[in-house]
C-alpha cells in the first residue's frame, strides 16, 4: 500500500527538511509513500477537499491559519488521519491534545524521533484499515474506505467514487 503524507509548513527550508526525513524513514522501513507539500494551511485545506491523506506533519506557527486551526478543519472532516505538530515552540503542547494529535516533535527534529513517530502512525493506519471488496464480472477489487468520496446509485448501477471509479450493476 502506497502512504500519502501531507507536509504543511510555511518555511521551505523546513518542508524540505521535513521531507527528506521521511523519505529515508520511508526508504529505511520498506514503506511505499507518496507526498505532497504545502506552504499555507489554506493550501492544505483546498487539496483536502478532493483528496485524503493518511498521515499530516504540520507546522504550528504559519501565517493566517495555524497548525491548530488546520487541524480543527480537518477534524471536522477526519477524526482518525493521524496528525503530527512541529513546532520551534513548546508553547501549544496542550492544544494538541484537544486535536487528538498523535505527536508533537520540537524543532530542530531529531531524526530517531520523527522515524519512531511515523512507525506509531502506520502501526496506527494498519489497525484502522478497512477495505470494501467489489466483485465486478470476473475482477474482484479492494478499495481502501477511506479513499472512497461518495456512492452514487441511478437505476441499477452504482457508481463508487473516489480515486479510482468503478461502475456495478445489481443492487
Amino acid at each position: 500500500m502506497v502512504y500519502k503524507i501531507g507536509i504543511c509548513d510555511d518555511q521551505a527550508i523546513d518542508r524540505e527538511y521535513i521531507q527528506t526525513l521521511v523519505r529515508e524513514w520511508a526508504k529505511q522501513e520498506l514503506q511505499d509513500i507518496h507526498i505532497e507539500k504545502y506552504s499555507s494551511g489554506e493550501a492544505l485545506l483546498f487539496a483536502y477537499e478532493t483528496t485524503y491523506f493518511d498521515l499530516l506533519l504540520l507546522d504550528i506557527e504559519m501565517k493566517q491559519i495555524d497548525g491548530v486551526t488546520l487541524a480543527k478543519r480537518i477534524r471536522q472532516q477526519n477524526e482518525t488521519v493521524p496528525i503530527v505538530f512541529i513546532s520551534g515552540y513548546s508553547d501549544y503542547l496542550a492544544q494538541g491534545y484537544d486535536v487528538a494529535a498523535l505527536h508533537y516533535l520540537l524543532k530542530p527534529v531529531k531524526v530517531e524521533k520523527l522515524y519512531e513517530v511515523l512507525n506509531r502512525g502506520i502501526l496506527q493506519l494498519r489497525e484502522e484499515e478497512k477495505i470494501i471488496v467489489i466483485e465486478s464480472g470476473c475482477v474482484t477489487h479492494s478499495i481502501p474506505l477511506k479513499q472512497l468520496r461518495y456512492i452514487e446509485v441511478q437505476g441499477n448501477y452504482a457508481t463508487l467514487n473516489g480515486e479510482k471509479s468503478f461502475e456495478l450493476r445489481g443492487r
